[in-house]
This record gives C-alpha cells, sequence and structure tokens, in this order.
C-alpha cells in the first residue's frame, strides 16, 4: 500500500521535491535531494535561508513553484532509502500521522486541543505532499494566521500546528499517508523533565527516514548526529546484512 485513503485525481503537471537547507543543514539537505533524485527520478530544488529554525519558510514554498506542480516537500534532516513511484502522490495532500500526537503533556496534543484539531489525526510537517493550484490556499492561511494564534509548537517558533490549524480552517481533504513515507524510528529528545509515552513503529521497509527527535548536535569533526544517523540508514538498505 502506498498511502491511506483515496486514489489522487488523474492530474497533468510536474512532480517537484523540495527542501530547505539552513547554514548548518546544508550538507544533510544535499544529501536528502541528492537521494530524492536518485529514488524517484524527480527533480528536486533547496530552497536556502539565512536564519536557523526558520520553520515558518515552508508557507512561502509555493511561491516558488508553478500552479500545475505537484510539491514533495521533506526536511532537511530526511534520507530517501529506496526506489518509489510518486505518480500516486500526485494531486493529493498529503501528510504522515505524527507519532507523539496523543502524548498529552507534548506540544502537539495540547496545539491540537487548544485549536479544535482531533490529536487522533495531527500530523507531523516534515513530509508533505499537495498540488500547488490546488492547496495554495492552505500556505496562505498558514501567513494569516501565524501572528494571530499562539502555538506551543517549537517554542512557538514551529510551522507544524499551524499548518494543521490551516488545513481545518480551509476544509482542505488530507489524505493520511501510510508511516514509510515519513518514518522516525527515534525517540523524542526531551529536556523538559518527562518520558514520552509514545514510542515508535518498527517499519520493515521506509522509503523515507526522517531524523527528528534525534540530536543535533556538531561531533568534532564537523558533522552532525544526525547526519551520521541518516547516512546509517541509507547504508542498511544499500548493504545487504548490515543490522
Amino acid at each position: 500500500m502506498i498511502l491511506a485513503g483515496a486514489a489522487s485525481p488523474k492530474l497533468k503537471g510536474k512532480i517537484v521535491g523540495c527542501t530547505i537547507a539552513s547554514p548548518a543543514y546544508r550538507t544533510m539537505a544535499e544529501k536528502a535531494r541528492s537521494s530524492f533524485e536518485r529514488n524517484t527520478g524527480c527533480r528536486c530544488i533547496i530552497i536556502n535561508t539565512p536564519k536557523e529554525r526558520n520553520y515558518r519558510e515552508k508557507f512561502r514554498i509555493p511561491e516558488h513553484f508553478a500552479d500545475d506542480e505537484t510539491v514533495i516537500y521533506f526536511d532537511a534532516d530526511t534520507r530517501w532509502v529506496r526506489h518509489v513511484d510518486v505518480a500516486p502522490l500526485q494531486g493529493i495532500f498529503g501528510m504522515c500521522l505524527d507519532p507523539g500526537r496523543l502524548n498529552v503533556r507534548d506540544f502537539l496534543y495540547q496545539d491540537a486541543q487548544q485549536y479544535g484539531i482531533d490529536p487522533n489525526l495531527y500530523c507531523n510537517s516534515g513530509f508533505m505532499v499537495w498540488h500547488n493550484g490546488m492547496h495554495r490556499n492552505v500556505f496562505e492561511m498558514c501567513l494569516k494566521i501565524e501572528g494571530t494564534m499562539q502555538v506551543r509548537d517549537f517554542c512557538g517558533d514551529g510551522d507544524q500546528s499551524l499548518v494543521n490549524i490551516a488545513v481545518n480552517l480551509t476544509g482542505t481533504k488530507k489524505t493520511i499517508l501510510d508511516p514509510e513515507w515519513n518514518y522516525m524510528p527515534y525517540p523524542a529528545n526531551r529536556t523538559d523533565n518527562y518520558q514520552p509515552v509514545a514510542r515508535y513503529d518498527v517499519i520493515q521497509k521506509p522509503i523515507v527516514v526522517h531524523a527528528a527527535g534525534y540530536h543535533s548536535c556538531v561531533l568534532e569533526n564537523g558533522r552532525m548526529q544526525k547526519d551520521l544517523a541518516l547516512d546509517y540508514w541509507e547504508a542498511k538498505f544499500m548493504i545487504p546484512g548490515l543490522p
């Protein structure tokens, strides 16, 4: 199964990948782009931002694409690890459920409760698919409401809760994608004195591995831990027998 939900409409237009790179994530973004192009056969652009933690640059992604294009967005700390036909994604607005969405002490659950989102349907914005002509209004809504809603998402700077809210406000039909499209194998990296109750399902053959929740500190050799972790996952599917 590729995705959960109704089959997408047959639309003309191109499928294009996109990720965002801040200075600290530029190397990872290049690897994410390369892995996408290699495994899908589609082109990908990197949007560079000089600001770290500039999560809300995602709201302006539609400005870079034509209305007939389907955009596949993935965070810089992701890696496409196997070949896949992305044609069935054309024309949908698709996201994956966030594994931590039912942790009542997490910002995901709290933002969902405050702004009328069903926590069971709260999605992670590290992987999103949309048709730029049909779904541009979701991101326009994000820009409209970002200064009016006090979300807890990443200390108030995040994009994820606002995307979930905007989907609701615009009445956009959201397709819940199978978790293999946005596999987050690492437990949440928390510093607020609690152990997350949500755990991550083991997926034998993920399509996209997302290092969300993994340590992002820089090692002595200048490489980030996330980068090393993603290198491992990519190698795992290229080298038979790697544990």
